[in-house]
């Protein structure tokens, strides 16, 4: 019993998610209606759904808990940067472009694009470098910095990938642009404002982010559940083809990844920080997209927990190598 107990509290983040999907089931409508809820702003009406609400605070958190005042040594490792930069936003959108042609085009196809686009986790990819006793400042260098590139990179690409036939048009891209900004370029500056005048926020927030992060994403997965049950049934062929495919993905670019940080000859801490960056993506960032262009949420929430586990799994194995070499 005790096991069990201590096995349920390591994984319940895995069984929250579980919980998530099936309370979205039963309360689907509820999860709706509150990623939908509307407030009057001086005659007009403003959507403050659960989602954005809940994308907002994970932008203030981080914020909040990640200090950027002693990464200017990091900056000169320009070719370490290029490599997380180029294997999240070219390498593996390339790789997707290449392998997905398989897939019937449609919503399903739209949010496999639109994963290969995303920038990397802001907040797990970092605690898996540091796990792995690796160059943490790296890994929050590019985590910040690619999120930062989202902003333009993911709408753009994602735009490029289905065409204007997915419902893509420019104005839309820009738009979108826009509120991507707001989502998380100002919550993220407002974060640094609040913990630069109030430095025992920081310190508090660095002991409880992980936790809140947590907490935020099974909010966030709650509402792409509760609005995907409705055409969820409609897309069991292919859905689980996809998320095949996906886990497949998930291990060949977990593969390239070492195998490219071996071959460019960088030092293991920059290594873990390389390979946690450049294979992670964020579910945050991308399902304001997936709703704004009509996108199916379910390939980023499945990658999402996939990556969790993969990620897990390639910890265990890297410290037990690394232990073994004596580093």
């Amino acid at each position: 019993m005790a096991g069990l107990v201590g096995l349920m509290r390591k994984h319940w983040f895995l069984l929250g998610m579980a919980g998530a999907a099936a309370l979205a089931y039963w309360t689907a409508g509820f999860g709706r209606w509150i990623d939908h809820f509307q407030v009057g702003v001086g005659g007009a009406t403003m959507q403050l759904g659960a989602s954005k609400l809940a994308i907002f605070a994970l932008f203030f958190v981080s914020g909040v808990a990640i200090s950027l005042g002693h990464l200017d040594r990091e900056l000169r490792k320009p070719r370490l940067h290029l490599m997380i930069q180029g294997f999240g936003f070219i390498l593996t959108p390339a790789l997707i472009i290449l392998t997905a042609f398989w897939i019937p085009e449609g919503r399903m196809k739209q949010g496999v694009y639109l994963l290969a686009v995303l920038p990397t986790t802001i907040s797990s990819c970092v605690a898996f470098t540091a796990a792995a006793r690796g160059n943490t400042l790296a890994a929050i260098l590019n985590a910040v910095g690619s999120n930062l590139l989202g902003i333009v990179l993911s709408p753009l690409l994602v735009g490029l990938m289905i065409g204007a036939g997915g419902g893509a048009q420019p104005g839309a891209v820009g738009k979108l642009m826009l509120e991507m900004a707001l989502l998380v370029f100002v919550p993220f500056v407002i974060g640094q404002a609040v913990a630069a005048r109030f430095h025992a926020w920081r310190e508090w927030m660095r002991g409880a982010q992980s936790l809140l992060s947590q907490w935020l994403v099974l909010l966030l997965s709650y509402c792409a559940f509760a609005k995907s049950i409705s055409t969820l049934t409609e897309q069991l062929g292919v859905m689980w083809q996809v998320f095949a495919y996906l886990a497949v993905v998930q291990i060949v670019l977990l593969g390239l990844a070492a195998l490219l940080t071996r071959g460019a000859g960088l030092e293991p801490p920059d290594r873990s920080a390389a390979i946690f960056c450049s294979t992670q993506k964020t579910l945050a960032f991308g399902l304001p997209i997936a709703y704004s262009l009509n996108i199916d949420v379910l390939p980023l929430v499945f990658y999402y927990l996939l990556q969790m586990l993969t990620a897990s799994l390639f910890l265990h194995e890297w410290n037990r190598r690394q232990a073994r070499r004596g580093v």
